[in-house]
């Protein structure tokens, strides 16, 4: 009956456990995907139950998602590293330094002890500031991520042209902030001097 009742669970991993159950007298577990809904999750629980077999379904959607959203980004984040060619800042709600990786620290020649609680605009030229403030609390504000050229003043004095995309960081309770990323132009990369 339960088979004609739930005929999506006919000739899944669902249906092995069950059967399993019901044959061994185990207790029986798996995540697998959904056989109801598409790029969905449920953890099943089969076990025997009085003359035949109980069946435990919950959907982990959220969690399978989350945990392996939080693979891709750790991926992505230890790629731009590699490369070194991309930096990453994390910028709090009033535009302070919250993490900055070793990419950016390596541009602006200043550790990261150095950076971190620093006003991002205040790294930017002089010039440049009005607009890049604008620019970032705009982000803050919701009003859509936004694509920046800048130059970065370097502990050497020198400016750095960047690109740059701010983008802004939503967490379950509203704005945390702003993720930052940034790239030299090739010119600067292969070592030409920036100059404004």
């Amino acid at each position: 009956m339960l088979w004609d009742a739930l005929p999506e669970l006919v000739g899944t991993l669902t249906e092995a456990h069950a059967r399993h159950s019901q044959i061994s007298g185990e207790i029986s577990a798996a995540d697998i995907p959904s056989p109801f809904r598409d790029d969905s999750w449920l953890h099943v629980e089969a076990f025997p139950f009085e003359d035949g077999i109980g069946l435990l379904l919950r959907d982990i959607t959220s969690d399978v998602q989350r945990h392996r959203l939080a693979d891709v980004k750790s991926a992505i984040l230890k790629a731009m590293g590699i490369h070194g060619g991309v930096g990453y800042a994390r910028l709090s709600n009033r535009g302070f330094i919250e993490y900055v990786d070793a990419t950016i620290c390596t541009l602006v020649g200043l550790p990261e002890s150095r950076l971190i609680n620093a006003y991002m605009t205040d790294l930017i030229a002089l010039p440049q500031r009005p607009h890049f403030r604008q620019e970032l609390e705009a982000v803050l504000r919701g009003e859509g991520d936004r694509r920046v050229q800048a130059h970065l003043l370097t502990n050497g004095g020198a400016l750095l042209p960047m690109e740059g995309a701010l983008v802004q960081l939503r967490g379950t309770y509203g704005t945390e902030g702003v993720v930052m990323v940034m790239t030299p132009p090739a010119s600067a990369e292969n070592g030409e001097s920036a100059r404004q």
